[in-house]
């Protein structure tokens, strides 16, 4: 018995295309041209729903990649397809009597249909637990009110450190320069009875005082920065970095290379100068040979331009990359410069919704990089001014 029932479904699969063991649909009853064109015309316009029908919600399964229980809607898709299929078969058993294909499409039908079932019931008390829309709108709308709460107070606190910091700077300006001035009339007063330590004490402490003074500014010109409304305006870079070349007024032994890649952008004037200014101003002031070369260039990058200020000093170490943007922030105890020129550069690319970075420059040197809004291109060519 098994061996005949094996043999037999052998049979099947062998003759599955043949149709000599059967009659066309036409030849089996008493078939009128009416009856028999609407069974076909019925069942083709089925199949085209059937076949249409998953092919959207399959397309909307590939594109929605957070669609609920995508296993289902593919379920879908293959049981609504094999039943389209199914129906289309039996429009053409009028012509081609491939009955055996037909049970075969049936079986996969029924076979898809029930794992739908199972899945379907596996998958309600998950889909039932999903928040309605208006639950979902109201969850929504909760969040935003307490993101802009969270931002407003943000914002508030950020108001509060600023107003501090340029009110603290503007009170220590005065202080300070009176240091200065004291240690001056000492020093005059006094020249004839001053040894030559004191002498050199008091010149200590006009260089710190001077110092101080740097840094309070600096300090002041950070809270300010960013404050206000700003004005967008047709700024050809290439002119402002040559402008702001003249105003950091380098030795003459240093030269700076304009790329002529550089973008005419509609961007706010001012904070982009300070970046500019602020990145060219540390090469010069961090060399540590009399001449050098700087160079200026920008590249497109996605919605944005990527500019680079690039030089040929020692470099940064490594482990100081990722800290030379903080206020305040030196290479060493040395080092000259109140250490707020690339932490302003940085609060200025941000604010724009921009980011800067450092990274070492071939064969020597680093290379500073931002960020900037996209504007649109200049004519090809170097400039170089020494």
């Amino acid at each position: 018995m098994a061996d005949r029932d094996t043999g037999s479904l052998v049979d099947f699969f062998t003759k599955l295309f043949d149709t000599s063991d059967f009659p066309a649909r036409w030849h089996c009853g008493n078939w009128t041209s009416l009856e028999g064109w609407i069974h076909i015309l019925a069942d083709t316009a089925t199949f085209a729903a059937y076949f249409a029908i998953p092919a959207v919600i399959a397309v909307f399964a590939m594109r929605r990649r957070d669609l609920p229980f995508p296993r289902v809607a593919w379920l879908f898709v293959a049981f609504i397809f094999a039943c389209g299929a199914t129906h289309l078969i039996e429009a053409t058993l009028f012509w081609h009597p491939w009955y055996r294909l037909s049970g075969l499409f049936k079986v996969v039908t029924a076979s898809v249909s029930g794992v739908t079932v199972g899945a379907l019931i596996t998958t309600l008390p998950r889909a039932l637990d999903l928040p309605g829309r208006a639950a979902l709108s109201d969850r929504l709308e909760g969040e935003v009110k307490q993101r802009e709460q969270a931002r407003r107070e943000l914002a508030n606190r950020n108001d509060d450190l600023d107003r501090f910091a340029s009110a603290a700077a503007h009170d220590l300006q005065a202080p300070l320069r009176g240091m200065y001035l004291l240690a001056g009339f000492i020093e005059e007063d006094e020249a004839e009875s001053l040894s030559e330590a004191g002498r050199e004490h008091l010149r200590q402490l006009r260089e710190r005082s001077l110092q101080m003074q740097r840094m309070v500014r600096g300090l002041l010109e950070y809270s300010r920065s960013g404050s206000g409304g700003v004005e967008l305006e047709r700024v050809c870079t290439r002119d402002l970095v040559q402008e702001t070349w003249k105003q950091v007024a380098a030795p003459a032994g240093f030269r700076l290379e304009i790329d002529g890649h550089l973008p005419d952008l509609e961007a706010p004037r001012a904070p982009l100068q300070r970046v500019l200014q602020n990145l060219i101003a540390n090469a010069v002031a961090h060399h540590d040979r009399d001449q050098g070369s700087i160079r200026v260039g920008a590249n497109r990058e996605g919605d944005a331009y990527r500019f680079t200020v690039e030089d040929d000093d020692p470099g940064i170490p490594p482990g100081s990359r990722e800290h030379i943007f903080e206020m305040f922030a030196r290479l060493s105890d040395g080092a000259v410069g109140d250490g707020m020129g690339l932490a302003l550069a940085a609060r200025d690319v941000r604010i724009q919704g921009g980011k800067i970075w450092v990274e070492p420059a071939e064969p020597r040197g680093a290379r500073f990089c931002f960020l900037w809004p996209i504007g649109s291109g200049s004519s090809e060519q170097t400039t170089i001014l020494g």
